[in-house]
């Protein structure tokens, strides 16, 4: 059999050009919002969605996705086992949600570390706390100082520069006044003991003396300056550079914070679980009422007494029980 092949004339194509642009779709955005869900059947679920999800940072898309799987697996048969499907869809994205603020918790603790580290190397010796620092210096030395780059600095360097003038020329009031600047007027123990001998080995005259003092010196300011850089080594690992065990350290949340998010997903569990029972049991209900019901009444013979040309029984139906 031959088709018809009908010849198309440009009237034809000027009229159908005309009667396209009355079929262009929804012009309005109350319009384009309407016909962006004539995709899916049962759209309760996505209206709801749709009103919260941007402002809590979440994708509609994301909710009718749940909603079409959930919608395809039950096949709700009215509109109350379409409302159980839309109760599960939101329950779904809920326990996303649950997920999304356990992980969205740990960043933020990693991220609160690197803040806090970055408030430490930048935040030191300013505002009321260096004045208060700058008073401390200038009566207890640098030594008393908080631990943190200003005071490792100038200290270790202090320290070496005593150690190099007695390598080279012996003791002198210089190295004093660098020793007072480091453990102050009033130094503690080790301090106190390094400007006591220091002292000591400036006012000895005999030759050998003074050199038996410079050298039991020298010996003990490497001690010191020794103990300061692994002070310093551990200033940096601990307050300054997060090491990869810190890191992964984060990643476990508190006990407070993991009691709340399994308290969650449990209650988001019960009560999906409690739908899925509903649903079973509308539909029990449902088979149940659809079942024939019908006592015919006879005159005791047997027979039907509804006489020729009678309508067969109607079915009795039940309301669900819910």
């Amino acid at each position: 059999m031959s088709l018809i092949q009908k010849e198309t004339t440009p009237a034809m194509i000027e009229a159908n050009r005309a009667n396209a642009q009355d079929s262009t779709g929804p012009v309005t955005a109350v319009g384009k919002q309407n016909s962006s869900q004539n995709a899916g059947r049962h759209w309760g679920y996505a209206r709801i969605f749709r009103t919260y999800l941007p402002q809590l940072g979440e994708h509609p898309e994301t909710g009718e996705g749940f909603g079409h799987a959930i919608f395809k697996r039950i096949k709700p048969e009215d509109a109350f086992e379409e409302g159980l499907a839309e109760d599960m869809a939101e329950l779904c994205l809920k326990q996303q949600r649950v997920v999304r603020g356990e992980y969205g918790s740990l960043v933020h603790h990693r991220r609160q570390m690197e803040i806090e580290r970055e408030q430490r190397i930048h935040g030191q010796w300013k505002g009321m706390k260096g004045k208060a620092f700058k008073m401390l210096m200038n009566s207890n030395g640098l030594a008393s100082l908080p631990d943190g780059d200003y005071k490792f600095t100038y200290v270790l360097c202090l320290l070496q520069d005593v150690r190099a003038q007695l390598e080279l020329g012996g003791f002198n009031e210089a190295g004093e006044t660098c020793l007072l600047a480091v453990y102050g007027l009033q130094a503690g123990l080790t301090g106190s003991d390094l400007i006591r001998n220091y002292q000591a080995g400036l006012k000895a005259n005999d030759q050998e003396d003074r050199e038996r003092r410079r050298r039991s010196f020298v010996a003990e300011i490497s001690r010191e300056i020794e103990s300061y850089q692994h002070l310093e080594s551990l200033y940096r690992e601990t307050k300054l550079e997060l090491s990869e065990a810190q890191l992964d350290a984060a990643l476990l949340p508190s006990k407070e914070d993991a009691e709340n998010v399994l308290r969650q997903r449990r209650a988001i569990e019960l009560e999906f679980d409690l739908k899925l029972q509903q649903l079973y049991e509308w539909r029990r209900q449902k088979r149940e009422a659809d079942s024939i019901d019908v006592t015919p009444s006879n005159n005791g013979d047997g027979r039907d007494d509804r006489g020729p040309g009678s309508q067969p029984p109607r079915r009795k139906r039940r309301r669900p029980k819910w």
